[in-house]
């Protein structure tokens, strides 16, 4: 499952630099990857909001699209960062969910905003309730609109580019940093990760 704020902030992060060298992968290549991605992935559009109940704002994304698509599991490196979650998902690892598959920082700029009185008290009111500053609830609710508004576009345009041909090369590729503990291919499953 893929928003358009999850797909934006997959590619700044996999832009940065120290991605891009543990990768090894070029900015192309990372597009690439990128497209394929939402060539895979099912779409979801945000209607609802679940923010703040996490630490961090990245997280929050991955939340909102597991709600919004109806997600049965979220699929996470670090757990402690989920804790805060509701039971109803199963928060696991990325090589207990494989084994589990036969059954189941961003630049910003200024803008001054002139909101009618009513409407910034009713900001003033939510955000407080939300526990939020009145600035990150309106880029909150100006990305959702955005992303509402840009979705089924987003999606197309790069599901239009996409080359499985190359995804599955950058998929399959030698070379990049190993997994992580528990995030391997299971024995059973290891010839997935070899083009197999």
């Amino acid at each position: 499952m893929l928003t358009p704020a999850l797909l934006l902030e997959y590619e700044a992060v996999c832009q940065l630099a120290e991605h891009r060298l543990a990768s090894g992968l070029s900015a192309r290549e990372i597009d690439a990857f990128l497209d394929g991605l939402v060539l895979l992935a099912e779409p979801v559009a945000t209607y609802f909001r679940c923010r703040p109940q996490l630490s961090d704002p990245s997280d929050e994304m991955v939340l909102e699209a597991a709600v919004n698509g109806r997600a049965e599991a979220i699929i996470a490196l670090n757990l402690r960062h989920y804790r805060a979650v509701p039971g109803r998902f199963g928060i696991m690892r990325p090589g207990e969910a494989l084994r589990r598959i036969p059954t189941m920082t961003t630049k910003a700029s200024t803008y001054p905003l002139r909101l009618p009185i009513s409407l910034k008290a009713a900001v003033e009111k939510l955000s407080k309730r939300d526990g939020t500053s009145i600035n990150q609830f309106v880029v909150v609710a100006v990305a959702e609109k955005v992303a509402a508004m840009t979705a089924e576009e987003m999606f197309a345009e790069r599901r239009a580019r996409a080359d499985l041909a190359l995804f599955d090369r950058i998929m399959n590729r030698e070379g990049g940093e190993p997994p992580r503990p528990d995030d391997e291919l299971p024995p059973d499953l290891a010839r997935l990760g070899r083009g197999g």
